[in-house]
């Protein structure tokens, strides 16, 4: 059974095997998995071998040139447990094995690898050697890594490079040493100048401008040194970034998916598709050709002009590659004809949210107001492209058309829920009505209703619970700042009563004027306390979510911290002023 090895060379971690067996068989000489870089085997008998008939430049075949009788079992775990005291601890235990590989023989070589007693490190030396003999310079800048690349990180590159909304880490650790990215500015996408690009032209120029995709990534890997995901993901950073526009060609049958899971219905992948596609899948036997754009087929646009047209993806027109014209012009005629209300509808709906982001959503309206002028498919596809870029997009303002159509029927009861909501400030202090305001707040956001699935009839039942809810909290608030407010009135003629008192003294010319904002203060309260002239419960006009008389929403105190601070300093002044009128007095300066 095969045991996994991994060996870094060069900043590159590549993986291979590591088989034992009792005697040379021709099946040891089986083909190589583009994941499986070399083979290591390990004869206890190597008789039978015939290396001058062997052509395999990632193989090496290690004999033991000793009798060694335990049963077979896990390679590296035999290796580590028998082999490792047997022939590690003499001065000499490389002369116990003879290695045949494209390397030729070399005593000083073989006493390297068989240096120690871990059997693991023996095999890594010697994947490391033959990996260097077989590439003897990578077209990569490895010397700008800080870590070894793996299979994983290159995963993970293809994951994220291509998506406009992640913050890309492993592009800034990888991307300068890999050519997809300068070293002054490693976290942004610039492959101009890198090598396997070049290499990768040169073979579209080799093969007159269409290369086969196993050929192509054959070559990456086994010529040039590259591991499968790296050789993948250079592929598809090629077709980002070139320019004449490349493409590639799918497999009949191909399993590829949108990132959200749905199977992607193309025949092909161009540089809109790439950052849509879930590339976290074997890629094995899903692409066939690498080449130049090429006019559109019916089967290509599929994923873009079955979103307008939803007959393209019936077999027969597929199979013709044509689809009636008749069609084409109902359904864009269709579409012309909604799409002034949509529109419409759309710009109200974001006038009473106040969501300017939003403004795309009207303008994907526009574009496909523009996208309903085409004459065929062909130019669906074109436009759709150069408006929305990938069939998501697409997607996405089909769907902002369909919710548009929807919510005019009930804009107007929308608008004035949404204009309840903004009236309604609901604090923390209460909390299940904020979680409840919050939940409903979400419910009727553009967002939320231009989605799928969002139901009128279920906001509305929300809402009409959220609205008695409110209410019933809102008078008992009402109610109790009213009453509050007619005891501290006493309170601030009180205050008025010192403050007159303050100005007489104050007009004594001996006296320093002391206290002249606490004036103003009062102003500021009594201009923030909101009396109301009717019933102490409030009167809320239908529709309204606040008192008509005095406006008081759920956040507003009355402010009787600010009153109590005025009392403190009051008091404070007039004690020091009253104090030097007693000093005046007692010196009889006073007239």
């Amino acid at each position: 059974v095969p045991q996994a090895l991994s060996a870094t060379f060069n900043g590159l971690v590549y993986l291979g095997e590591v088989v034992v067996s009792n005697k040379w068989n021709r099946d040891l000489v089986a083909p190589h998995t583009n994941s499986c870089r070399f083979r290591i085997v390990v004869l206890r008998d190597g008789n039978e071998i015939e290396w001058a008939h062997i052509q395999e430049k990632f193989l090496a075949v290690c004999v033991m040139n000793t009798s060694y009788e335990e049963p077979e079992s896990n390679a590296l775990v035999e290796l580590d447990s028998k082999c490792g005291n047997l022939y590690g601890t003499t001065d000499n235990g490389y002369s116990r094995w003879e290695i045949f590989w494209p390397m030729g023989s070399d005593p000083d070589l073989v006493n390297k690898i068989f240096h120690g007693e871990q059997p693991g490190l023996w095999f890594e030396r010697l994947a490391g050697m033959l990996l260097a003999f077989n590439y003897p310079r990578l077209p990569l800048q490895l010397e700008l890594l800080k870590e070894p690349i793996t299979d994983i990180d290159a995963q993970i590159l293809i994951d994220e490079l291509f998506a406009s909304d992640t913050t890309n880490q492993t592009l800034e650790a990888f991307g300068p040493a890999l050519g997809l990215s300068e070293a002054t500015n490693p976290s942004i996408f610039d492959p101009s100048s890198c090598e396997v690009f070049g290499l990768i032209e040169k073979e579209l120029v080799n093969e007159n401008h269409s290369v086969g995709w196993e050929n192509l990534t054959r070559k990456m890997i086994w010529d040039h040194g590259l591991t499968s995901n790296l050789a993948n993901l250079f592929i598809l950073s090629f077709i980002v970034y070139k320019n004449p526009p490349m493409e590639l060609i799918l497999m009949p049958g191909h399993d590829l998916t949108f990132n959200h899971g749905e199977p992607f219905s193309g025949d092909r992948i161009t540089s809109e598709i790439i950052p849509t596609i879930d590339w976290g899948h074997d890629l094995n036997n899903k692409f066939r050709l690498l080449r130049y754009e090429q006019p559109i087929t019916l089967c290509g646009s599929i994923p873009y002009v079955s979103l307008v047209i939803p007959e393209a993806k019936k077999f027969k027109f597929i199979q013709n590659g044509e689809l009636d014209n008749k069609i084409v012009d109902e359904k864009l005629a269709k579409l012309k004809e909604c799409l002034p209300c949509a529109i419409q509808t759309m710009k109200s709906l974001l006038d009473v949210t106040g969501v300017c982001t939003s403004d795309h959503l009207v303008e994907s309206l526009h574009n496909l107001k523009i996208l309903a002028q085409a004459r065929d498919f062909s130019e669906i596809y074109y436009e759709s492209r150069r408006m929305f870029g990938n069939p998501i997009e697409l997607s996405k303002a089909m769907n902002v058309l369909e919710s548009a159509k929807n919510i005019s029927g009930y804009l107007p009861e929308l608008n004035q829920m949404i204009l309840f909501l903004s009236r309604s400030e609901v604090n923390r202090a209460n909390e299940p009505l904020f979680i409840q305001w919050n939940r409903l707040k979400e419910r009727v956001s553009t967002g939320q209703i231009l989605g799928k699935g969002w139901s009128w009839r279920e906001a509305q039942k929300d809402f009409a619970d959220f609205r008695r809810s409110y209410l019933d909290v809102y008078h008992e608030h009402h109610k109790g700042y009213q009453v509050y407010l007619r005891k501290m009135i006493i309170e601030t003629d009180r205050y008025q009563g010192g403050l007159d008192l303050l100005q007489q003294l104050n007009r004594i010319n001996q006296l320093e004027n002391r206290g002249y904002n606490l004036n103003r203060g009062l102003s500021i309260v009594k201009k923030n306390i909101k009396i109301c002239s009717d019933r102490i419960e409030g009167i809320v006009p239908e529709g309204d979510a606040v008192c008509v008389n005095c406006e008081l929403v759920l956040d507003d105190k009355f402010p009787s911290i600010e009153m109590k601070q005025l009392y403190r300093e009051l008091e404070q002044v007039l004690r020091e002023q009253v104090a030097e009128v007693h000093f005046l007095l007692s010196n009889r300066d006073l007239q």
